[in-house]
């Protein structure tokens, strides 16, 4: 997450299952506005987006234009199932668990070969 922000800057009383809980809805938000620019807004300068079948995309700058070139996708979606937020004893640590399913133009279609009879 980017280091500029913090989860507890909203409300210091929230607890932090609903911070990280409410930070993904916002980035979820974000994602089905396709706002790019707010999306990239959450990773921070040295982020890795590691996307399925692309090579992953290292720093600020090339997360933010992958983000941009997703958005730019007319076919992108992303819909998230319910999720599991944790958060660790000291609060220094938290992830949440989600299933995603995304939707994309395939710039470059598989070919399937049919196999070949066994000898």
């Amino acid at each position: 997450m980017n280091t500029s922000r913090t989860l507890r800057t909203i409300n210091p009383n929230e607890p932090a299952t609903d911070a990280v809980t409410r930070t993904a809805q916002e980035i979820l938000a974000a994602l089905e506005a396709r706002d790019s620019a707010r999306v990239a807004s959450y990773y921070a300068p040295d982020a890795v987006l590691a996307t399925p079948g692309r090579p992953a995309v290292r720093g600020g700058e090339a997360v933010s234009k992958s983000i941009r070139n997703d958005m730019a996708d007319p076919n992108f979606k992303l819909s998230v199932s319910d999720g599991k937020t944790d958060v660790s004893a000291s609060g220094d640590l938290a992830y949440r668990r989600v299933s995603l399913t995304v939707t994309s133009t395939n710039p470059q279609p598989r070919r399937w070969k049919t196999p070949r009879p066994l000898p």
